[in-house]
């Protein structure tokens, strides 16, 4: 899986785990089409909220992370099944909406209420911004990766809860 804090140079600074999901490329995780997969090797689900951001990202080779504004969050949660199963299930449902997101830049920020679906794809990025209002009442085309994502969220933090749970 992808180590975003893996550094050639240890005098870096943190990483601003967002800006790298966005940067990323599939060679760099060893990517390439499959069957299943033919286009779509990754979705990056950010919504806009006060502060910041709150960003999923899910890649094709297991990687499941939700970052909570620039550098915190859960990471690496797609070591466990039930994250990397839900992350699956998203990366598919992007693949069968493709066409429904159309291939443009990515803005820097997602305003709050908002929400920014890019799906990272091997000929470019294809990114769409819609009120998080008409994904969560599903009259979006789109409402399904929404649906999609906020179970991948929930598995992970149903993961972060048995962790918590088990040190006390």
């Amino acid at each position: 899986m992808w180590n975003p804090f893996r550094r050639k140079d240890k005098s870096e600074s943190k990483p601003n785990l967002r800006e790298l999901a966005y940067n990323v490329t599939p060679g760099e995780l060893g990517l390439s089409p499959t069957s299943e997969l033919p286009n779509v090797w990754g979705v990056i689900m950010d919504q806009g909220i006060p502060g910041g951001s709150a960003t999923l990202v899910a890649f094709a080779e297991g990687t499941t992370s939700l970052y909570i504004g620039d550098r915190s969050g859960v990471i690496g949660a797609g070591r466990h099944e039930s994250v990397r199963q839900a992350s699956l299930i998203l990366l598919r449902a992007a693949e069968g909406l493709i066409n429904q997101v159309p291939a443009v830049a990515v803005a820097a920020q997602t305003p709050i209420g908002q929400v920014r679906f890019v799906l990272r794809t091997y000929a470019g990025d294809r990114s769409v911004v819609v009120p998080a209002a008409a994904l969560a009442g599903q009259m979006h085309p789109i409402s399904p990766l929404f649906v999609y994502g906020q179970e991948v969220i929930t598995q992970i933090r149903l993961i972060s809860q048995a962790r918590e749970h088990s040190t006390r």
